[in-house]
């Protein structure tokens, strides 16, 4: 089983021509109401690809609202069997999406019941069960990081992965060590490698080997750079598009690469995989909409690619 600990939201996305810089006001049109969220997300991806070959299970807090029962509906649509945990007093998280017309976006997040969160609602019959954990950073990260201690002190055969996105601004030195003491693989976009070395004054080859993890830094276009514990560096290919909308590209990258990883695959083959589901979902407007199914993702073939560099 994968299970993915983590965020879920009711995304309220609209186009504007720019994205607004601080004191701009701008136009925005085309308002949809999408699914949401990083574990979610991850989640749904993960799901779509595996396809019954094993279970995806996602760990969450929902409110006792309208949008916790479309989000349910969501996960079961997708083959992903939730533990929602239920908050009466606070809404399901929310998140606001603004797209330009490059496809760039900004995100603004309502956390809601995300922040009620607990490492103890990942319960010990689920350690059991999992062959894979992934966590990101939209719920609490002290809840995040014990989530993942946790699983590894109880399973530590298991594969830990940690997507730290976003980093928390106050993140500790101290902290970030001990999270990463407790992780197999820590995935983060370019901004987030650089907050991660600047926090604990080291560079990723020196990170990786320090903490004898593999680290993915995924770079949209350019695909993504594997740094192994050994310092060996890999340079993975990316498909070259036109996108639509890069929202929800990183958290299929995620879902993919734990899903082929948990099936048995090299980090570099699913890694090849991931990028190449993240570019495909940045085909379609909406965080989960383009996320392919494994059959999609197989068979389908891009004119060109550039490789990493």
């Amino acid at each position: 089983m994968l299970t993915v600990f983590g965020s879920i939201n009711i995304d309220q996305v609209f186009s504007v021509p720019s994205i607004p810089l601080p004191g701009e006001t701008v136009v925005g049109q085309k308002l949809m109401e999408t699914n949401g969220g990083k574990g979610a997300n991850q989640a749904v991806a993960a799901a779509r690809v595996a396809n019954g070959a094993f279970s995806v299970r996602f760990i969450c807090a929902m409110g006792e609202d309208d949008h916790a029962s479309l989000a349910l509906s969501n996960l079961k649509e997708n083959g992903v069997a939730a533990t929602s945990i239920s908050q009466k007093d606070v809404a399901t998280g929310t998140a606001l999406i603004a797209i330009d017309k490059s496809g760039e976006n900004a995100i603004t997040v309502l956390s809601g019941a995300n922040d009620r969160l607990t490492a103890e609602d990942f319960a010990p019959s689920f350690h059991d069960e999992t062959k894979t954990l992934l966590c990101q950073g939209e719920v609490p990260i002290g809840e995040t990081f014990a989530a993942l201690s946790n699983f590894k002190m109880r399973k530590p055969d298991g594969l830990a992965i940690l997507n730290l996105a976003p980093v928390p601004a106050a993140l500790s030195r101290a902290e970030l060590q001990t999270a990463l003491s407790a992780i197999d693989l820590l995935v983060v976009n370019e901004k987030e490698s650089e907050d991660v070395q600047s926090i604990l004054e080291q560079d990723l080859p020196s990170i990786a080997a320090s903490f004898s993890l593999r680290i993915v830094v995924t770079q949209g276009p350019k695909g993504a750079l594997i740094y192994e514990a050994d310092q060996n560096l890999l340079a993975i290919a990316s498909p070259q598009i036109k996108p639509s909308d890069t929202t929800g590209a990183g958290d299929t990258f995620c879902g993919v690469l734990a899903a082929f990883l948990t099936e048995g695959l090299s980090l570099r083959e699913a890694s090849e995989l991931a990028c190449k589901a993240g570019a495909m979902a940045c085909l379609s407007m909406g965080a989960q909409s383009g996320m392919p199914t494994r059959d999609a993702l197989l068979s389908h073939s891009f004119p060109t690619a550039t490789t990493a560099k």
